[in-house]
């Protein structure tokens, strides 16, 4: 019967399609694989450490257990291949594609995942603390417990992820994509999520205080009884935002976007709404004791029952705000129904002849 081993040179050197070979447990460590097309392959407990696999194939193969540590994976194609428990350690495994991948429990300390993509892929368990992960993407993956602690996440893209289980302690998401998250629950304080986009996130009974949000993007995002305090929300975008019963004491939300969001029993104590934008937000039972509303627009809001004592106000739009209940210490500064807008807003222009 052939070496597996010699057997695997000679189809390389062939440069034929290498399906269907057992190479559990094989002893690769620093061999030059790449470019080679591998089909239905166990790997299984191999030693790949340092290998050059750069541009190579791999199409519903085994490395359940394989030892990668510092090989050179540019470039690779993977579909339907399992790595579970699998080491990349100091792998440089730039601009991968992997598909269908289960990569659970595999550990990534060290290894470079910048450009990769992973489709519908297994993290599960996966430790990806101290990888390099920059404009990687991954798309719909599974992420139970996976471990992200001290990541710096810089322009990543995790779309429909859930992390509710996953450890982020002192993960960094700056200028991140994680629409359509999954937080719910998690303590997130102190975190860092500058500029990331997190619409249609569920963000709900979040911990979010002293975090970084600034020029983030919340629309649609379901915010409801997070906890917001002393957050910099700053030029934040939180259009339809679902937020009742959220928590922003002393937050800085200066020239945020806040149009058509549900604000309702929402606590805004003494937070920083200079310059923002809250049309038509609906702010029933809501909190601004003590806030700076510093041309702020509250136009068409509904302000029902919502507190407005020792608020800081200077030319703060309220054109068309409804409300009853609604407190005030007073009202110096504040911008009331505007006629000739309004006249403006009911105009219609006259039918014509034709028209008739």
């Amino acid at each position: 019967m052939p070496d597996p081993v010699e057997h695997l040179r000679r189809l390389l050197e062939a440069g034929e399609v290498i399906a269907e070979l057992d190479l559990a447990d094989a002893q690769l460590s620093g061999q030059d694989l790449s470019g080679g097309v591998f089909e239905s392959v166990k790997f299984a407990g191999a030693n790949l450490s340092q290998c050059n696999l750069r541009e190579s194939l791999f199409f519903n193969c085994d490395l359940d257990g394989t030892k990668l540590d510092r090989g050179d994976l540019r470039r690779i194609t993977v579909s339907q291949c399992t790595f579970r428990n699998a080491s990349f350690a100091g792998c440089d495994l730039t601009y991968s594609k992997f598909n269908e991948a289960d990569c659970s429990s595999a550990k990534f300390a060290r290894a470079d995942l910048s450009m990769a993509a992973f489709n519908a892929c297994r993290f599960d368990d996966a430790d990806l603390r101290e990888a390099l992960v920059g404009q990687t993407a991954f798309i719909k993956p599974s992420i139970a417990r996976i471990d992200l602690r001290g990541l710096h996440a810089a322009q990543t893209v995790f779309i429909d992820a859930d992390f509710t289980t996953a450890l982020l302690d002192g993960c960094r998401f700056d200028r991140a994509v994680l629409n359509n998250a999954r937080l719910a629950g998690k303590n997130l304080s102190r975190s860092d999520f500058s500029r990331s986009q997190l619409m249609s996130a569920d963000l709900s009974g979040c911990d979010l205080s002293h975090a970084k949000l600034m020029g983030c993007n919340f629309k649609s995002a379901n915010l409801q009884g997070c906890k917001l305090g002393a957050a910099d929300l700053s030029n934040a975008v939180l259009v339809e935002a679902l937020a009742t019963r959220a928590m922003f004491q002393k937050a800085q939300l200066t020239q945020a976007i806040l149009i058509r969001a549900d604000l309702t029993d929402a606590d805004l104590a003494h937070a920083t709404l200079s310059q923002a934008n809250l049309q038509h937000a609906h702010c029933i039972g809501a909190r601004f004791v003590g806030a700076d509303l510093s041309y702020a627009d509250l136009s068409y809001a509904e302000l029902t029952r919502s507190d407005f004592r020792d608020a800081t106000f200077l030319r703060t739009n309220l054109h068309l705000a409804k409300g009853e209940g609604t407190r005030f210490s007073t009202r110096e500064g504040v911008l009331d129904d505007d006629r000739e807008l309004l006249e403006a807003e009911r105009w219609r222009a006259p039918r014509t002849l034709e028209e008739n």
